[in-house]
C-alpha cells in the first residue's frame, strides 16, 4: 500500500496475514519534492502531481517512488514472495508499476484496475471473514 504518507507491506499466505510493516515514505513526500523544486506551496504541488502531468514531473519524483520500491524489497526479500499487488493512492501515478518492476527485478508486479480502494476493501473483506469464520 503505497499511500499518501507511508509505504505499507502486508504479506498474505493462505488467506492469513503473516507479516506487516509500514515506513514513512509516500505520495506526500513526492509532493514535497515538487514544492521544493519549484518553490511553490504544498497545495500547488499536489495539484501538479495529481493533474495528469506525470511525464513532466517524473524526473523529480522518481527517487521517491524508487525509495518506496526499496522499502518493499527490504521487507520482502526473505519472504519467498513472487508477486506484489500495488495498492494505495500513489499506485495511481502513471509509471509507478514500471518503476517497481525495474527495482524489484524478478517479482511480478500487479497493478489492479483501481488500486486506490484495494487496501480498504481487503481490510473489510478480511474482517468480515474473520468475524464469520
Amino acid at each position: 500500500d503505497i499511500g499518501g504518507g507511508t509505504t505499507g507491506i502486508s504479506v498474505v499466505r493462505d488467506g492469513q496475514i503473516i507479516y506487516t510493516a509500514d515506513e514513512p515514505t509516500g505520495g506526500r513526500h513526492a509532493t514535497l519534492v515538487i514544492a521544493g523544486n519549484k518553490g511553490i506551496s504544498y497545495e500547488e504541488a499536489e495539484k501538479i502531481k495529481t493533474n495528469g502531468s506525470a511525464d513532466s514531473i517524473m524526473p523529480l519524483i522518481r527517487p521517491v517512488f524508487e525509495k518506496m520500491a526499496d522499502i518493499a524489497r527490504e521487507h520482502l526479500e526473505d519472504k519467498g514472495i513472487t508477486a506484489i499487488y500495488l495498492a494505495g493512492g500513489s499506485s495511481c501515478f502513471k509509471g509507478i508499476d514500471t518503476i517497481f518492476r525495474r527495482e524489484l527485478d524478478g517479482m511480478e508486479i500487479i497493478l489492479p484496475y483501481n488500486p486506490l480502494y484495494l487496501t480498504p476493501l481487503a481490510i473489510a473483506s478480511y474482517r468480515q471473514t474473520k468475524d464469520n469464520g
